[in-house]
């Protein structure tokens, strides 16, 4: 044998050293809509289906996502792990591709609304089809660590293990997600970590088998950025509360004609529940009515937070985020018969009579549901014009749903966490009133004045 021949053959720094498995289960917690660019001629947009017609959620969008929220924490790391194209570093995650079983389409509706008017615009009218809760499917992702990766792998490993935190306390994906739509949340998600300098790891990863250690069972834990802005909110309900749908066409009382139920309250898995759509919009009237008290209405704070689409190029996402809200129990649909008014007589409209099906709260100041939002990227003003749209829920003085003219949809809150800068702020309603420590009034009262201070007003 020659001398070259005896020479060892330099170790690749493309080597493969270690792989880390992530798998579990995806469970969507709110309608999915992640659309196929197609429509039927009667839906305006269809969800993603593979050739099966079965929904899935892509690992493409999966991965975007988690990089996003990566990116907010640590852009270094965000380049790290899902690749970076100007230093041509390769993608060291792969994400499969996540079949969702058990799904269930359904079609919501949307209207786009006159700011000004409070009106539905023309043409406006849209719908499109979601996938319902409770959708679920198995969830696999795949890092590999190279010999080049060495340095890094430390820091790989704690990055898996905090997606994984991330994974089971949530994301969102696919289309609405600024209005509560997609929230997908895992499910026994598991990181198995395969150091192929131990004897068996090789085997075990081969035969798809879980390593004898190195197995992380992940928990609840989002990575959340400073500037983030996230608050939640315990609510009874006051009065009734209506979000229109049509009855079932099977249902007893259903129907078009005088004294059938004409409108029922939406429902979500037999939960009540107010869309995100709708608590957008009501936030965002309100926002509106206080920025221009303040006198912001006219610059672009409001469309950087909110998002706008003025034209195909000049487009803002929104940063602001709410969430469905659902109504399990405490509460129960009661008939409630109207009848139209001749404004000019005062006398009642020849067949005005109707019937509408909204739901009441059964024992009163029993937290019935929880209100949520968030904004990412959060400045102090941004967080105090919040806070004031929370205090006008809080108290009542925002209604949800329809009949809001008839005293319908106002709400009462019970107990509110909100959480900003790493601090995190409560307030609850007692028997002697509204509590909360001086430090934590201190806090929310000096974000409300960093918001009217910004207005031009002292």
């Amino acid at each position: 044998m020659g001398e070259a021949a005896m020479k060892k053959v330099p170790e690749s720094k493309a080597a493969i050293i270690e792989k880390i498995q992530m798998s579990g289960r995806l469970v969507v917690q709110s309608p999915l809509c992640i659309g196929s660019g197609q429509d039927d001629g009667i839906t305006d947009s269809l969800v993603l289906k593979n050739k099966q017609g079965k929904a899935f959620i892509p690992g493409t969008s999966l991965a975007g996502v988690l990089r996003d929220i990566v990116y907010s924490h640590d852009s270094n790391l965000a380049d790290m792990l899902f690749g970076e194209l100007s230093t041509k570093r390769q993608s060291m995650i792969n994400i499969d591709d996540v079949l969702l079983e058990n799904s269930i389409y359904t079609v919501r509706d949307g209207v786009r609304i006159d700011s000004i008017t409070n009106t539905a615009e023309d043409t406006g009218k849209f719908d499109y089809e979601v996938v319902e809760r409770g959708a679920a499917g198995n969830f696999s992702a795949t890092i590999t660590i190279r010999k080049n990766d060495t340095e890094d792998k430390e820091a790989v490993e704690q990055l898996a293990a905090a997606l994984a935190d991330q994974l089971m306390y949530g994301i969102s994906q696919g289309a609405h997600t600024a209005k509560g739509f997609g929230e997908v949340k895992g499910s026994q998600i598991k990181v198995a970590t395969y150091d192929f300098s131990q004897p068996d790891a090789l085997g075990a990863w081969l035969l798809g088998e879980m390593p004898q250690a190195n197995i992380y069972a992940a928990a609840a834990k989002p990575l959340v950025a400073d500037d983030d802005f996230y608050a939640e909110i315990d609510l009874a309900l006051k009065t009734s509360l209506l979000v229109g749908a049509e009855p079932d066409a099977f249902s007893e009382g259903s129907g078009k004609d005088e004294g059938k139920v004409q409108k029922v309250m939406l429902s979500s898995q037999g939960d009540y529940v107010i869309p995100g759509t709708s608590v957008k919009g009501v936030i965002r009237k309100q926002a509106e009515h206080i920025c221009r008290a303040v006198g912001r209405y006219e610059d672009d704070f409001l469309g950087s937070l909110m998002g706008y689409s003025k034209s195909d190029k000049a487009k803002q996402r929104s940063r602001l985020r709410t969430y469905e809200v659902y109504l399990r129990e405490g509460v129960e649909a009661v008939n409630q018969s109207h009848v139209r008014i001749d404004r000019f007589t005062g006398g009642h409209i020849g067949s005005g009579l109707y019937t509408n099906k909204p739901v009441w709260q059964q024992k009163a100041d029993e937290k019935t549901m929880t209100m949520r939002f968030a904004i990412s990227g959060c400045s102090a003003a941004e967080a105090g014009l919040m806070l004031l749209i929370l205090k006008d829920i809080w108290t009542g003085q925002l209604a949800f749903g329809g009949d809001k003219a008839g005293g319908s949809g106002v709400m009462q809150g019970l107990k509110a966490v909100i959480s900003y800068q790493g601090n995190q702020h409560t307030m609850e309603k007692t028997a002697d009133g509204i509590k909360a420590s001086a430090e934590d009034r201190e806090a929310m009262n000096s974000l409300v004045e960093a918001f009217v201070k910004a207005g031009g007003r002292a």
